[in-house]
């Protein structure tokens, strides 16, 4: 179930920066199963630099390269915004995702994924380059 072990590299996208962080893995433990979630393994992660210290991260949301990592991350990026574009059919549509989703610049809240759609879309319908 956990293709990790101790001393192994482990990376991840840290969820409110998607910035590409990991190091060494320290140790495996299991977290408490729920009523809706088994028990499964997380990793306890001496990360790189000095930014920080130690984190924890599910085994399955990590993977043994930096590389490996940002390749996920893309690639579950491309899969939303697949979702966000088939949303948005016409005009009407732009307005309403724009009016629903966090496009505008606010730090750790903005969708970059759902601004990167919007983007494309009113360049689409408009002719406008949004920047």
């Amino acid at each position: 179930m956990c293709d990790f072990k101790v001393n192994d590299n482990a990376y991840f996208a840290e969820p409110w920066t998607d910035n590409i962080i990991g190091g060494k893995v320290l140790e495996i433990k299991m977290t408490d199963a729920t009523p809706k979630h088994p028990s499964e393994p997380y990793l306890v992660i001496k990360i790189e630099g000095k930014r920080y210290d130690k984190r924890n991260f599910l085994a399955s949301k990590c993977y043994p390269t930096r590389k490996a990592a940002k390749a996920a991350q893309d690639a579950e990026s491309e899969k939303l915004r697949d979702k966000y574009r088939s949303q948005i059919k016409n005009a009407e549509d732009l307005v309403r995702f724009m009016y629903d989703e966090n496009v505008s610049c606010c730090d750790e809240y903005t969708d970059w994924n759902a601004r990167a759609v919007a983007k494309e879309k009113a360049k689409e319908f408009f002719g406008l380059d949004l920047n």
